[in-house]
């Protein structure tokens, strides 16, 4: 049957046929016919007049019922082609109709095509409406399940995302699909086939859907998982657009963690591999988010990413979410170059369509934080007066307690994944701290500094304890000594304000974005690592401290400016937090401008939790005051091993067997006094004994070798002997599973002992180092870098001297360093890799008396006993270096 004619002014026909079932036939030919907007309009139109007189007749011919399926193509052309008012008129008559003329699949194929329409339209519940009412009447194997996508589609757009997880699960793992099966038996009919197909083809939109919603969850390991799957199911069909689908996903795995130059190598694959065409809408759409968060890293770069976003806007082509993110972008990109009215264009837009989703307010999603952050920065730039300032606050705060209040009610990640972890929470923070800094000044900064401490209560560690959240007065008054501060990092992509605190002010600094302070700190830290080759020419050596100096001096003028410095310079020691603006480089290799490192300067104590530091100076407090004199109680342990066995050796082959010098060893214990230390040396030392002097010592040394295990989470591990079959490498778990709480301090001497994934914003550090704090260690010395012996030697010398005196275990390190560092500044960059987290204070103040037992360790050394002591080891203990694999069992 022909199309209707079509008039000069693009109106069908008035003479045509009025026929249900001619209308219908016309219906049908529009998917082949191709036809353009202006076209179907006006069958729309012309439609609409036809169904007013079927609706008028008295009854309709059961025989037409074969033809009502025709309204599915007419549906679908109108929804995506038009999306007005009037095409959803036009789909509400045609339901009305499907349904008198009772065939099922038919009106089934009505309502889900009205549902697509409405959500285009933006008209989320109603669309949701009509899924019910589809999924209610209708049992079609067709569209049910493609029901429940639309179901899945309004879920995500309304910001319930675990709904719309939970109607995937069904779908994916329901019976309303047909499995594989269903395609691979040979007596399956054509029509069991043919929707075998389509279901095959549902599941990988579904798991599609499913990845999207683990994003806006921030999952991004789920997420990509369920890509690959869908990624799989693409391939094995042989359909290029699910395939393509699945790309996209992936690639949006990539630019969520923030590998931006990852998202663009996607892109090109997907180009490459002839999925979709550089023109592309979602191919501009990656390629322009990537670039643009680039661009905003770059001061000078090109716009090339702006461009992009506003081809594929103008495409038309995007689905509303990556509309959505589209204009989010634009609006970042010219906040990052100072044009306010471009930024106020995009956002005004992006924040209407947001609200015309009809988001479930009690659960704030990714996109409205960063719009609502966004806001904020951008009312500040425009000069808003106080009362939208004051506006904007509450609408800020309603948002935190918002987050804050569901955060608490979700189950305590074992992974390490804190409220702080992500880009979004951290902006609508750094936006409070900039809003109420400017509403109210120092008392503004005093309440946007609690907000803080209630977002770090959040962390995993601290909600396992239950730790509470604190406040200014508690901070200073169990935190901050004489001549003591603060430096709290807020880190965003735009912005990194610094509060810098002390015991009479409290001052805000807004310093440039994390997102351009990233590739600077990778790279300085990168330079860190690197270590000339023995017997390196004077001019390499001045080569490598001249970049060294610089490339510290500029970091550090840009996180701790000369205005901040002015405060800084008259403390002697500093507690920071917030330290992962660095990217994993040491704070304490920061440059000041009096030309030292910022850890030589100040006696600098990093805390991933102002929270737990306070619940740490409680517990010290409780005990100092209540804790009888222990049995074994001494102040100083050492455990010692450089020896690996063959078996350690296989498996990490870098190791070097090192025969310990007990004459270099025995001047560590010396400083502590009589009956105060305890040498673990031979029979080398194990994981009980490392146990029992975690127990028992007010601070524990241990001298060994750190590995890395690239197939753990938690990768960093170190060796000491391990008895029988064991191999006696220790990980973050074994040490999470302590019998007992550490007691003090614990200088970890071994290479990578902080080294694991980033847990941007969370109290857990994922390492060795966090182990230890997690189960009650007060301080951890540790490093994430390549530890010399000779250099660890020399440190733990100058540290234990100071610790022996009673100082801090912060000013012990800061001496140590300007010691150590002053005659040779390659050796100072060195030593600021070394990092104490945990507690400022010192670990031998308040410590009870003691009552040593000498059952569990080798020898107790007095100043006096030193050269028998040596003579003695010397008589009594075994060749370490030549142990082999046949006598790890031993033991003296």
């Amino acid at each position: 049957m022909s199309p209707p004619p079509v008039g000069g002014q693009g109106q069908p026909d008035a003479g045509a046929d009025a026929d249900l079932a001619t209308a219908l036939g016309w219906a049908g030919e529009l998917d082949d016919a191709e036809r353009g907007p202006a076209v179907l309009e006006a069958l729309a139109h012309w439609l609409t007049a036809r169904c007013a007189e079927f609706d008028a007749a008295a009854a309709l011919d059961s025989d037409l019922a074969s033809s009502a399926g025709t309204w599915l193509v007419l549906s679908r052309a109108v929804a995506e082609r038009v999306a007005d008012g009037r095409s959803l008129e036009v789909l509400t008559r045609a339901r009305r109709i499907a349904d008198r003329l009772g065939h099922p699949d038919r009106a089934a194929a009505v309502y889900y095509d009205l549902a697509q329409g409405l959500v285009l339209a933006g008209r989320l519940d109603e669309a949701l409406e009509v899924v019910e009412s589809g999924l209610a009447q209708h049992d079609s194997w067709i569209y049910r399940p493609l029901l429940q996508l639309v179901e899945v589609q309004v879920a995500r757009l309304q910001g319930r995302w675990e709904d719309g997880i939970a109607a995937t699960d069904r779908l994916i793992s329901g019976d309303s699909l047909y499995d594989e099966r269903t395609l691979q038996n040979d007596s399956a009919t054509a029509q069991q086939r043919e929707i075998g197909v389509l279901h095959r083809r549902v599941r990988g939109m579904a798991l599609g859907q499913r990845a999207r919603l683990e994003l806006e969850l921030g999952r991004v390991d789920r997420a990509a998982a369920i890509a690959w799957e869908q990624l799989s199911l693409a391939r094995s069909a042989q359909d290029p657009q699910l395939e393509l689908d699945a790309q996209v996903a992936l690639a949006s795995c990539d630019f969520l963690g923030q590998d931006y130059q990852a998202t663009l190598r996607a892109v090109d694959e997907i180009v490459a591999s002839g999925l979709a065409q550089e023109g592309h809408a979602e191919v501009r759409w990656l390629r322009g988010m990537a670039l643009g968060s680039i661009e905003l890293q770059q001061a000078d770069a090109e716009p090339r990413g702006a461009v992009l976003l506003e081809q594929a806007l103008a495409s038309g082509q995007l689905d509303q979410v990556a509309e959505l993110d589209a204009e989010w972008m634009l609006a970042e990109i010219a906040l990052g170059a100072g044009d306010a009215a471009t930024a106020r264009r995009w956002l005004d837009l992006a924040r209407t369509r947001l609200a015309g989703w009809g988001q479930d307010r009690s659960r704030l999603g990714t996109r409205e934080l960063r719009l609502l952050a966004d806001e904020a920065e951008l009312s500040c730039r425009e000069g808003a007066d106080e009362a939208r300032l004051r506006e904007i606050a509450a609408e800020l705060e309603v948002g935190l307690e918002t987050l804050l209040d569901s955060w608490s009610r979700v189950g305590v990640d074992a992974g390490g994944v804190g409220f702080l972890e992500t880009e979004d929470r951290r902006a609508l923070l750094g936006e409070l701290v900039r809003v109420h800094a400017r509403l109210d000044g120092e008392r503004g900064l005093a309440t946007a500094f609690e907000q803080v401490l209630r977002a770090q209560a959040m962390g995993s560690l601290a909600r396992r304890g239950e730790t509470a959240a604190g406040d200014l007065g508690q901070v200073r008054a169990d935190l901050l000594g004489p001549g003591e501060g603060l430096l709290v990092y807020v880190v965003t992509e735009p912005t990194v304000h610094l509060l810098a605190i002390d015991a009479e002010r409290i001052e805000h600094f807004e310093l440039i974005g994390g997102g351009r302070l990233n590739p600077r700190c990778l790279a300085l830290g990168a330079d860190l690592q690197r270590r000339l080759p023995p017997g390196a020419s004077p001019m390499a050596q001045g080569e490598r401290l001249q970049g060294l100096t610089e490339a510290s001096r500029s970091l550090g003028a840009d996180l701790l400016p000369q205005a901040a410095w002015e405060l800084v310079r008259e403390w002697k020691a500093a507690t920071v937090v917030g330290a992962e603006v660095l990217q994993g480089l040491q704070v304490e290799a920061l440059g000041t401008p009096d030309g030292r490192l910022l850890g030589e300067a100040l006696a600098v104590v990093v805390t991933p939790s102002l929270p737990l530091a306070l619940e740490d100076a409680r517990l010290r407090r409780s005990r100092s005051a209540a804790e009888e004199p222990r049995e074994g109680a001494i102040d100083f342990a050492l455990l010692a091993y450089l020896s690996p066995t063959d078996a350690v050796l296989e498996l990490h082959p870098g190791l070097a067997r090192v025969e310990l010098d007990a004459n270099r060893l025995l001047p560590l214990l010396a400083p502590y006094g009589e009956d105060a230390c305890a040498l673990l040396l031979d029979p080398p030392p194990t994981l009980d004994d490392l146990t029992r002097a975690l127990d028992r010592a007010a601070v524990v040394q241990v001298l060994a070798h750190g590995v890395q295990d690239p197939f753990r989470e938690r990768g960093s591990g170190l060796v000491l002997f391990g008895e029988g079959d064991e191999l006696g490498l220790v990980w973050s778990e074994d040490l999470q599973q302590l019998p007992k709480q550490p007691r003090g301090l614990v200088l970890l001497t071994s290479c990578g002992t902080s080294v694991g994934p980033r847990r941007t914003g969370d109290d857990e550090p994922a390492n060795l180092a966090g182990a230890l704090l997690a189960r009650g260690a007060s301080g951890v010395l540790t490093t994430g870098s390549k530890l010399e012996y000779s250099l660890a030697q020399d440190l733990a010398l100058e540290v234990h001297r100071h610790l022996a005196q009673g100082t801090s275990a912060a000013e012990a390190l800061r001496a140590a360093r300007a010691t150590l560092g002053a005659g040779d500044r390659l050796r100072a960059f060195e030593l600021a890799q070394v990092q104490l987290l945990g507690s400022p204070r010192s670990p031998l103040e308040g410590r009870p008396s003691r009552s040593p037992d000498p059952s569990w360790w080798l020898l107790v050394v007095t100043p006096a006993a030193l050269l028998a002591a040596a003579v003695a080891l010397a008589l009594r203990r075994r060749t370490l270096g030549a142990r082999t694999g046949a006598d790890t069992g031993a033991r003296a």
